[in-house]
């Protein structure tokens, strides 16, 4: 009975901290800006103000492919996921792109890669990102994957970007990001995987 319960902890510490290193989930609310859907893909399905969801998941410990002012984290064990009414889009991996003061500028941004709707529309070639920029250079002070990205009040602009083009520009939706929330938060799962082991040592005694 105490090794299934230790088995059960070991399961549960694996399951908060990933395989790899945390997994953290964030989601993103934006609300529809601006629609050029010049060959009328959604019809009157989507409309400016409606609102959009970004999600997607990062590794903590994802190496950086690049050095100095600029780094780029892909994961093609993650992925992100865009719901806009009743139509949902997904990629095979993301990208995040994390620039320090590069050019005077300040910005993260997640990109999917492979991207491809899930009902409804037709297998153009599909573009969705994030994008937050800091004009200013005061938001980051370094290119760590680990940012603070929901303090939405330090970013001149916050965006969501969401394309689909098969030779020429198909339809174009830009979004205004009203809200970001980490699920969990990092402090949190720092305290969830110090319980467990606080039990696993207490069990071992």
């Amino acid at each position: 009975m105490q090794s299934k319960k230790l088995f059960f902890m070991v399961f549960l510490l694996v399951s908060t901290f990933g395989a790899y290193g945390q997994i953290i989930d964030v989601e993103v609310t934006a609300q529809v800006s601006e629609i050029d859907d010049m060959d009328n893909v959604f019809g009157e399905a989507v409309g400016v103000d409606d609102e959009l969801l970004l999600t997607y998941s990062f590794d903590t410990d994802a190496d950086n492919l690049e050095s100095g002012d600029r780094a780029t984290y892909f994961m093609d064990n993650l992925s992100m996921q865009v719901n806009l009414s009743s139509y949902e889009f997904q990629s095979q991996a993301i990208t995040i792109i994390v620039a320090n003061n590069r050019f005077g500028e300040d910005f993260y941004m997640v990109t999917g890669t492979e991207n491809f709707p899930v009902n409804g529309l037709p297998t153009f070639e599909y573009t969705m990102y994030l994008h937050l920029g800091d004009a200013s250079s005061q938001v980051i002070d370094n290119t760590s994957i680990n940012q603070n990205i929901d303090l939405l009040e330090g970013w001149t602009s916050a965006n969501i970007y969401l394309q689909g083009h098969d030779r020429g520009s198909i339809f174009y939706i830009t979004s205004d990001v009203t809200d970001i929330q980490i699920v969990p938060e990092p402090t949190t799962i720092a305290l969830m995987g110090s319980g467990v082991w606080g039990i696993l040592r207490k069990n071992r005694a």
